[in-house]
């Protein structure tokens, strides 16, 4: 059950910086009322990536899948923007705690 809630915290997590990500792009629109849908459609394209065989990390099936499920709501140009920014911020993050755990070495 633990790691359910760590696993649940992540996703949501993972969508609300999406959403701060938007926001940033999109300073003078409010997207506060899109922020369910948004985090929803994160969380959806994330799971598509996780899940597609043959993807590493699901580069590709993961900004398409956002790219579709959010295009009512944010026009295609800054969804795009969006979504490449992200996918920085994404593996800029995971560099650093690689690095991070790197740094703390091996448990003796």
């Amino acid at each position: 059950m633990k790691a359910v809630l760590w696993y649940v915290a992540f996703l949501l997590l993972s969508g609300l910086i999406f959403y701060a990500t938007l926001q940033l792009l999109l300073p003078e629109t409010s997207l506060l009322q899109a922020l369910p849908g948004i985090c929803s459609a994160y969380v959806i394209a994330w799971l598509a990536g996780a899940i597609t065989p043959g993807a590493p990390a699901g580069i590709g099936i993961r900004e398409v899948v956002m790219f579709a499920l959010p295009q009512p709501i944010v026009a295609e140009s800054d969804l795009l923007a969006a979504i490449v920014l992200n996918r920085a911020i994404t593996a800029g993050g995971d560099t650093l705690f690689y690095v991070f755990a790197l740094a703390l070495g091996k448990p003796r």
